[in-house]
């Protein structure tokens, strides 16, 4: 009989099922509502809720379990958003990494091949199942309330994301946002040789000036010759100049290698110079990072609601022209919008709001679908309704005199 079920199929714990099996070890694999007994361990499928798991065991995550096999080389990241350019950016400038985890590559199927570095999106889902992993460079892009329907508090989701580092020991690093507020207590319980950024202050160890990034008082990269405005992406940057520094990695190059980066898609991305697909956005704080350097904007936004609060937007209603909403939130959407006389729309579907959006443009303004909430009411996924936005755009683009 087996000490070890995986529970609920899915890309995770099919990584976790490989390894399970090149080390000859039995195992369960079941769905929720097949278990039936007591074990040992129980892997948990990461949108599986504690709460829902009725059998007795230590509950971890394939990321714990995974560790717990084989503890190699591993930076991690995590944060609310930004995870996954992150991780796609780190592994472009390594050589002989891989980039592995949230972005959709099991950590598990990573594990099995041989390289230096393991780059691993974390989500909060993977990490609240984890007790003793502890990656050599752990790396909090930011923190804001979210996923609030799984984690029931904010401080759940805190103690989740704290996983990351807290098992951090001298001998490892630390990467964290200097701007976050929310990260400053999980920061100080680290051990970790600690590295911070920011775009607002010169007190972190990498930060911004005259359009330079520093680390510590030294020039590293001259933000003019990337062509990049938006605060994330500098801090996207800032990211990689740390990892770079602590794994002492020649910067020799770096320009023509960043050229040559596609960042994931969906996350402000440039259709037209006043069209952009943020689909990837699934709380207003993504959506916030867009508009910071944004004017006179048509935001489309929408999708399943998982408690998110839209107050955190109120400091920039004044970049918006027009809010054109809709999907399960669409009402919520429009309360909120309408309390704050933003002129705001409620429609049903995504192709309604596009073409709407083109109908009320005019030259000075920009198109931003920023959804703000998850995909699950009419999507699969974020990169559907970002495709279907980018086809709706493309053709709408073709009929409209403002372009």
């Amino acid at each position: 009989m087996s000490d070890i079920v995986l529970l609920g199929h899915g890309l995770s714990n099919d990584g976790v099922k490989k390894v399970l099996e090149e080390f000859n070890q039995d195992f369960d694999y079941l769905e929720l509502n097949e278990v039936n007994r007591d074990y040992k361990y129980i892997v948990k499928s990461p949108g599986i809720m504690f709460d829902l798991i009725k059998i007795k065991g230590e509950v971890i995550s394939d990321i714990e379990l995974i560790y717990r096999l084989m503890p190699k080389n591993i930076i991690a990241v995590s944060g609310t958003n930004g995870k996954t350019t992150i991780t796609m950016l780190i592994n472009h400038f390594l050589k002989n990494s891989i980039a592995c985890g949230n972005i959709g590559y099991p950590l598990g199927l990573a594990m099995l091949k041989q390289y230096d570095y393991y780059v691993c999106e974390l989500s909060s889902f993977m990490l609240e199942g984890c007790k003793y992993f502890k990656p050599k460079i752990a790396i909090l892009s930011n923190l804001w309330p979210h996923h609030l329907d799984h984690h029931k508090s904010l401080e759940n989701y805190i103690k989740a994301k704290e996983m990351i580092c807290i098992n951090q020991d001298e001998n490892d690093y630390l990467i964290y946002d200097y701007d976050s507020p929310y990260l400053k207590d999980i920061v100080r319980k680290s051990q970790a040789k600690k590295y911070s950024f920011s775009t607002k202050s010169m007190l972190a160890d990498c930060y911004l000036n005259n359009h330079y990034i520093y680390f510590k008082n030294k020039a590293l990269i001259n933000l003019n010759r990337l062509q990049i405005s938006f605060d994330h992406d500098i801090k996207n940057i800032m990211t990689l100049c740390l990892v770079m520094i602590i794994l002492n990695k020649s910067f020799k190059g770096f320009y023509n290698k960043y050229k040559k980066f596609n960042k994931a898609d969906f996350r402000t991305q440039y259709i037209k110079n006043d069209i952009i697909n943020d689909a990837k956005s699934t709380n207003p704080y993504s959506t916030i990072a867009a508009l910071k350097k944004l004017n006179k904007v048509i935001l489309i936004c929408g999708g399943y609601d998982r408690g998110e609060n839209l107050k955190c937007l109120l400091p920039y209603l004044d970049k918006i022209s027009l809010v054109i909403c809709y999907g399960a939130s669409k009402n919520k959407i429009f309360d909120f919008f309408n309390e704050f006389n933003v002129t705001v729309i409620k429609c049903q579907r995504l192709k309604e709001a596009a073409i709407l959006s083109f109908e009320h443009k005019k030259k000075e303004n920009t198109i931003l679908y920023s959804p703000m909430f998850a995909s699950y009411d009419q999507y699969q996924s974020y990169q559907e309704r970002g495709n279907e936005f980018n086809q709706l755009a493309f053709h709408l683009y073709k009929r409209s005199h403002y372009f």
